[in-house]
C-alpha cells in the first residue's frame, strides 16, 4: 500500500535498511503492517501542507525552503545549540525533527556545521515526506501523536515552526510520545510563538485572511507550556523568548527588500493577495511591507525588558555586510520551552 506519495511502505522499509540503519534499527516495525498503516493515515489531516492543487501550500513552502534554506539562521542555530548543550566532545545525536517538513532543519545542520546531529524528518504531509525522501534525507510519516519508533530511541525531540498546527487537545499526547521516544536525560525543544504576541498576529490575523488554508489555530503561553510539561515528568524546564528572524540576500538593497517580500507571501502560500489588482508593482511591494510592519515593527511601543534585550533590529532592516551583498532582516520572537527526560535513580538496597 501507499504509505506517502509514490512509495509503499516495504519501498519505505527496504530504502530505510539500506541507506539509514541507525533510523531502520529504531522503527517499530510490527506497526508497519498494512491493516495499521492505514489506520495510522486515516487519523491525518494534512491538507496545509500538501501540494497546491489540492489547496494547500504545500508546493509555494517546498519551493521557498529550497531557494532560501537558511531563511531563519539564527533560529536555527539557538535551536541546535540547545540540543547540543555540554555535548562538547560532538558524539553523534540522533534527533527527532517531530514536524519536520521536507528536511528544513536537517539542511541547515549540514550548512553550518552541526554535522554530528542526525536529524530524522517526521511530518503528516505526503507532499512534504517524498520531497525528503527524494533528497535522500532520513524520513517518516507519522503524526506526532502516535510515532513509530521504539522507546528510549532518540537524543531530542524538535518541534518547531509549526507547533501550533497540533490541535491544543493533542499537544500533551504529542510531548507525551516524545518522552516515551527519548532516551534518559533526553531533551525535547518545543518552539512556536506566544499568544497574543505580535508574531501570533501574522499567523492569525494576516494569514488567516490571505492564505486558502486560512490560519485558525491557538499559539502556546508561557504558563501552558510550563505545566504541560511538568504534568508530563520532564525536568530542567526552561521556557524563555528567542530572537528568530528572517533574513534574505540581495545584490542590491532594493533586490534584498523585494526578495525578503515575495520570499514572505510565496512561503507562506499568501495567494489572495496576489490576487489583488495593484497599479503598479510597487504597490504590491508596499502593501505587503505594510503587513509585515503590522506584525514585525518592535517600534511603536514598548515590548518590555525581556524583549528589548534580544531584539538584533526592531523593524525590517537592510543592510550590507560584503560588498556586493545585502541582507534584510525582518524581526520576529519566538517562544521556546525545553525540557529534560529525567533518569531513572536506581534504587539502592542496604547489605544484608
Amino acid at each position: 500500500m501507499q504509505y506517502f506519495k509514490e512509495v509503499s511502505v516495504d519501498q519505505f522499509l527496504d530504502f530505510t535498511e539500506k541507506k539509514f540503519p541507525f533510523l531502520y534499527q529504531i522503527l517499530k516495525k510490527e506497526h508497519f503492517t498494512t491493516e495499521k498503516i492505514e489506520w495510522l493515515l486515516s487519523q491525518i489531516d494534512s491538507f496545509d501542507f500538501e501540494e497546491n492543487p489540492k489547496g494547500g501550500r504545500g508546493g509555494d513552502y517546498l519551493s521557498e525552503q529550497i531557494k532560501h534554506p537558511l531563511n531563519r539562521y539564527v533560529g536555527f542555530r539557538q535551536l541546535f545549540d540547545l540540543i547540543i548543550g555540554d555535548n562538547d566532545d560532538k558524539k553523534e545525536l540522533i534527533v527527532l525533527d517531530a514536524m519536520g517538513g521536507n528536511g528544513t532543519l536537517h539542511k541547515a545542520s549540514e550548512l553550518l556545521g552541526y554535522n554530528h546531529l542526525k536529524i530524522i524528518i517526521s511530518d503528516i504531509s505526503s507532499a512534504m515526506i517524498k520531497s525528503a525522501f527524494d533528497q535522500n534525507i532520513p524520513c517518516i510519516r507519522q503524526p506526532a501523536q502516535n510515532l513509530l519508533l521504539k522507546d528510549n530511541s532518540v537524543d531530542a525531540v524538535v518541534f518547531a515552526y509549526g507547533t501550533h498546527h497540533i490541535p491544543a487537545e493533542e499537544r500533551h499526547t504529542s510531548f507525551k510520545e516524545a518522552y516515551r521516544v527519548l532516551k534518559e536525560g533526553g531533551k525535547l525543544l518545543i518552539h512556536d510563538y506566544e499568544e497574543g504576541s505580535k508574531t501570533s498576529e501574522w499567523y492569525s490575523d494576516i494569514l488567516d485572511k490571505y492564505t486558502y488554508t486560512g490560519h485558525k489555530y491557538v499559539h502556546f503561553t508561557k504558563q501552558e507550556l510550563n505545566t504541560t510539561l511538568s504534568e508530563i515528568g520532564y525536568s530542567k524546564i526552561n521556557v524563555a523568548n528567542i530572537y528568530d528572524p528572517f533574513i534574505i540576500e540581495g545584490s542590491t538593497q532594493e533586490d534584498a527588500r523585494k526578495n525578503m517580500l515575495n520570499h514572505l507571501v510565496n512561503l507562506f502560500g499568501m495567494r489572495k493577495l496576489k490576487k489583488e489588482e495593484f497599479t503598479e508593482q510597487e504597490d504590491f511591494y508596499k502593501r505587503v511591507e505594510g503587513l509585515v510592519d503590522q506584525c514585525f515593527d518592535f517600534t511603536k511601543e514598548d515590548q518590555g525588558k525581556e524583549i528589548e534585550d534580544i531584539l538584533a533590529v526592531k523593524k525590517t532592516t537592510i543592510y550590507s555586510k560584503d560588498i556586493g551583498k545585502y541582507f534584510a532582516e525582518v524581526p520576529r520572537i519566538a517562544l521556546i520551552g525545553v525540557g529534560e527526560k529525567a533518569k531513572t535513580k536506581l534504587k539502592v538496597t542496604e547489605p544484608i
